[in-house]
């Protein structure tokens, strides 16, 4: 980071600028806040999407259950994958669901190291930032204007999966 006053490099955990004694804000690098209506809106939106997708899966389990309970090699192939596809949804469900009923969040100041932008075939992409303290996490689409390997960010995200709900530059503020 560094002093608004005279662009002097300023440690986060460092309350005075060293080059022009100017007090700085004190930061507070992690706590815990309470979700916001629009977070939790999100949140709501993910698990009716996931909760579709369990539903049709379901549906599609059945059907093939019907198709090719007759059939040995059926079971032998298909079902492991059905099954594997199946975990993986619910357990992105069960994630959204105890994030809600949670019902905070983890704001945290972090330096991003180094981002990633993974382009898939068939979808649009996705972020993917490895951050110093917090490790790697899953980013937006939306927060790759903001994004910039280096800078220090205010990160609100998910206590439970790595996911970033919210992620903004963050500003040293001089002390009043």
């Amino acid at each position: 980071m560094h002093c608004p006053r005279c662009q002097q490099k300023v440690d986060l955990h460092i309350n005075q600028c060293p080059k022009c004694d100017r007090k700085l804000k004190p930061l507070i690098l992690s706590q815990q806040i309470p979700l916001t209506p629009q977070l939790r809106q999100a949140l709501r939106r993910e698990i009716v999407v996931f909760s579709i997708w369990l539903g049709l899966l379901a549906c599609t389990g059945i059907i093939l259950y019907f198709a090719l309970r007759h059939e040995s090699r059926g079971w032998l192939l298909i079902w492991p994958i059905f099954g594997l596809i199946v975990v993986l949804v619910g357990c992105a469900l069960l994630s959204r669901v105890r994030d809600l009923l949670a019902g905070y969040a983890h704001v945290q100041i972090d330096q991003l190291l180094k981002l990633h932008y993974v382009r898939s075939s068939r979808q649009r992409g996705y972020l993917h930032g490895d951050f110093k303290l917090i490790g790697s996490q899953n980013l937006k689409l939306e927060h790759s204007g903001v994004a910039r390997e280096g800078n220090y960010y205010v990160i609100t995200h998910s206590p439970r999966d790595k996911n970033v709900w919210e992620l903004a530059k963050l500003r040293r503020e001089v002390s009043t």
